[in-house]
């Protein structure tokens, strides 16, 4: 096996044990959402903000080699106009569980962006 590939596969083993961190490059990840000029998510309830947090995971799983399944106990942290806070349980495709925060708000372009890590 070459070095690269060895040291990949490390690094794989790695990033499932670290699921927390749910980008290669940061702490969380960030995903522009597609609400901005027409309306916003200033009020998307917890449990559908969460389900867009999933369609995330899933749509970058070949990316992180996971996914977020279901997010039990989806509950309101802070809501203002411009940020919608949420937590909640998350259960992963290892059938494993963490607490998960996250939000939806607009960042200084007036566009909505999803964000999500582990607390």
């Amino acid at each position: 096996m070459c070095r690269i590939t060895k040291i990949m596969n490390f690094l794989e083993r790695r990033t499932m044990n670290f699921k927390k961190v749910l980008s290669v490059a940061g702490i969380s990840t960030i995903a522009l959402l597609s609400g901005g000029f027409w309306g916003g998510y200033e009020n998307i309830s917890c449990k559908n903000l969460g389900k867009e947090v999933i369609d995330l995971t899933v749509e970058q799983q070949d990316i992180n080699g996971y996914k977020l399944i279901k997010i039990y106990e989806p509950t309101l942290v802070s809501r203002t106009k411009k940020r919608v806070v949420c937590k909640g349980i998350a259960y992963w495709n290892d059938a494993t569980e963490s607490e998960i925060k996250y939000e939806a708000f607009i960042d200084r372009e007036g566009e909505w962006m999803l964000r999500f890590n582990e607390i």
